[in-house]
């Protein structure tokens, strides 16, 4: 007999304690339905493990997969906004800077092929650590970028503005001064720095916009 408890009293049998089989000798009540309607330790213990397992899927999954799922979206932002900067950065190299007349325009290969050179490098190196999903690369060479691209604005600005100052100087009196300045005011800053600037921006903002801890 697996149970000796009396359902109704509580009485239980002692060793050796004589009396009708599967009766309480106290109330009379009936063992077998204690036993039959007691479920076993072992299913007990199932049912109990069962119950917890949903529990916990009820309580901790739906967070579980919301943290999930915003990982994996502040990932795929990070992921698009540093590749969309390595791209701008290499068009970039080959977009005019500045319009010349009749010798076109000038890109930043062709007047600094060193800085060119360089943002190439970074743009390759930042498409490497994005595959393996580390952006603390972009932040600083971005930075990097961007105050070598904001230093050789000004920088070009100030020769236009020396050029033209120079000419003022020089041509006095020149029956060609005319000419000499419409050439020179045709000398401008093109649309080229404005994607360099945008993909240095945004190669920043790739390590800015990280993952919530």
């Amino acid at each position: 007999m697996e149970y000796t408890a009396c359902p109704s009293c509580g009485h239980e049998k002692k060793a050796g304690e004589f009396g009708v089989k599967d009766e309480c000798n106290k109330c009379g009540a009936s063992l077998n339905d204690q036993i039959s309607s007691t479920p076993r330790s072992d299913e007990v213990d199932f049912k109990k493990l069962a119950e917890i397992r949903r529990k916990t899927r009820q309580v901790y999954t739906p967070k579980f997969q919301h943290e999930a799922d915003e990982e994996n979206q502040h990932t795929a932002i990070n992921q698009r906004l540093a590749l969309i900067a390595a791209c701008m950065l290499l068009f970039g190299v080959f977009t005019p800077l500045l319009s010349v007349p009749l010798s076109g325009g000038t890109t930043l290969l062709s007047s600094s092929p060193l800085d060119a050179w360089g943002v190439l490098i970074v743009a390759a190196i930042s498409v490497f650590y994005t595959t393996k999903r580390k952006y603390k690369f972009h932040f600083y060479a971005g930075l990097v970028v961007l105050a070598d691209l904001v230093f050789s604005i000004i920088r070009t600005y100030m020769k236009i503005k020396d050029a033209k100052e120079t000419m003022m100087s020089d041509l006095a009196g020149n029956p060609f001064k005319g000419v000499a300045e419409a050439a020179l005011s045709n000398v401008q800053i093109q649309w080229g720095w404005g994607v360099l600037l945008v993909g240095a921006a945004l190669l920043v903002a790739a390590d800015c916009y990280r993952e919530k801890d």
